[in-house]
């Protein structure tokens, strides 16, 4: 397994899942903006090592599929 940039080494993927914050009330308005948003609600994290490569690995998965369920929400996520 080829280790993720931005995740701390020996956590594992589901330990951050599990507990990632539901994040509601967004000022941003624009779809990167409610990203960069969302990746600062998860500063301070223990298992969040490198927020800025986490911002480029969910906007670099946003290029491919956009995470859109229905009614305004989505799923941004990156792949580990």
């Amino acid at each position: 397994m080829v280790p993720c940039a931005w995740l701390t080494p020996g956590v594992r993927k589901s330990n951050v899942t599990e507990t990632a914050p539901l994040v509601l009330d967004l000022n941003a308005t624009t779809e990167e903006g409610v990203i960069k948003e969302m990746i600062r609600s998860l500063a301070g994290r223990a298992e969040i090592r490198d927020l800025q490569a986490l911002q480029r690995a969910v906007l670099e998965r946003q290029k491919l599929q956009v995470p859109l369920l229905e009614n305004g929400v989505a799923l941004p996520h990156a792949r580990i």
